[in-house]
């Protein structure tokens, strides 16, 4: 229970400065501008994705070995406002990272990311306030977290994955028999044998749902 209470503390740190706080007039008038940035990376066997992303949506879907393509987009109120959202994209050996940040606090301001990656690499993602969608297999340690939004994972019908979810407000729902611990808003089980890998997923406020693609 203490450390459900610690998660679920640091979710509120992490809605907190992922909205920030603006003095613009207006903070309710939505964004109107936008920047993409593209980015390609060769990995090999095993790698690792890292996302670290203040607010945003999230995509990350699986496809050609060895291949990680990332389309990142700032969203702001203000075309000026676009260069004072920071956004970094590289590679060390087999670990590609994307990490955004919005250091002066700017309202409605955030950064969408689309990632296509190998299906055996890993997705570790992380997030303030953020919708995270992943789809593909669950080969090792996957793990997602968020303070606010909801986090939807699509499996193979053939999965075979432990799973450790928490939600502080909100539900968990998973589409497969899961034996072990399943209540609305914790789950600890496994799907099949659990033998390929596990996913961990913690989420302050919003909903958890495992699905079959």
């Amino acid at each position: 229970m203490k450390r459900y209470r610690a998660l679920w503390g640091a979710a509120l740190l992490s809605i907190v400065a992922a909205l920030g706080c603006s003095d613009e007039s207006n903070p309710s008038s939505p964004p109107r501008f936008s920047a993409r940035s593209d980015s390609s990376f060769v990995v090999g066997a095993g790698g690792v994705l890292q996302i670290n992303d203040f607010a945003g949506n999230i995509n990350v879907t699986t496809g050609a070995a060895n291949a990680v393509d990332i389309v990142a987009v700032k969203w702001a109120r203000k075309e000026s406002n676009l260069d004072q959202l920071d956004l970094e994209m590289l590679t060390d050996a087999d670990t590609v990272r994307v990490t955004t940040a919005n250091p002066l606090g700017l309202s409605n301001a955030w950064v969408d990311v689309d990632a296509t990656i190998p299906p055996d690499m890993l997705p570790w993602i992380q997030a303030g306030a953020a919708d995270i969608t992943y789809v593909g297999p669950a080969a090792g340690q996957c793990s997602f977290m968020a303070g606010a939004g909801n986090i939807w994972i699509n499996l193979p019908p053939s999965a075979n994955v432990a799973l450790e979810l928490s939600v502080g407000a909100g539900t968990i729902q998973v589409g497969f028999p899961v034996v072990g611990q399943v209540e609305d808003r914790v789950v600890d089980g496994v799907i099949g044998t659990g033998a390929d890998g596990k996913i961990t997923a913690t989420l302050g406020a919003g909903n958890i749902i495992i699905a079959s693609q």
